[in-house]
């Protein structure tokens, strides 16, 4: 039983669904309604037609159709302008002194010197001599298109190698070789 209009409208209304999909059938919506007071759009006609729920109490209503959202096309990203893989050398109170070595090619190898402060603080203990860091300057475009100047500082959390794994993985190399007859 095909329920009864009340109004047609030309533009959905607050508490309304609207979805794009012709093909999908009538959908009870507003679920948190009284069963009385329920609204179903169609969307097939031309503009949008409101019905009413049929009186016939044995019906059940379901639950409503929800299509996930898309993600927009346009995304945050980074766009860099220039890249540096760094070893940290000396550690100080309030800053740190490293090697960098240009990832683009451009520059020869400098000392720079940062402050803890702009690493994140998640990274702030692996702050060591000999620690490998990335450097990367560039924009941050927004999803409005809006671009920020930012400088990101990441540590690299590979595990270090222990005295103890060193001196194994040595012998290892040695017993391979003496077995090969490799000399």
């Amino acid at each position: 039983m095909k329920p009864e209009p009340l109004q047609t409208v030309s533009s959905p209304q607050k508490g309304l669904s609207t979805f794009d999909t012709p093909d999908l059938p009538l959908i009870y919506i507003d679920d948190f309604l009284p069963p009385d007071r329920h609204n179903v759009v169609n969307h097939n006609a031309e503009s949008e037609t409101i019905y009413s729920p049929p009186d016939d109490s044995s019906k059940q209503i379901n639950a409503p159709v929800v299509f996930p959202r898309t993600p927009p096309l346009i995304q945050e990203h980074f766009i860099p302008l220039q890249k540096w893989e760094g070893v940290v050398d000396q550690v100080k109170s309030d800053y740190f002194i490293a090697r960098l070595v240009d990832q683009t090619g451009t520059t020869p190898d400098e000392l720079a010197e940062f402050m803890l402060d702009e690493v994140s603080k998640g990274d702030r203990t692996l702050v060591k001599p000999g620690a490998i860091f990335y450097w990367n300057i560039g924009y941050e475009e927004s999803l409005g298109g809006q671009r920020k100047r930012s400088s990101i500082i990441r540590f690299r959390r590979l595990p270090a190698w222990s005295a103890h794994e060193l001196e194994a993985a040595k012998h290892d190399a040695d017993r391979t070789r003496d077995i090969l007859n490799w000399r």
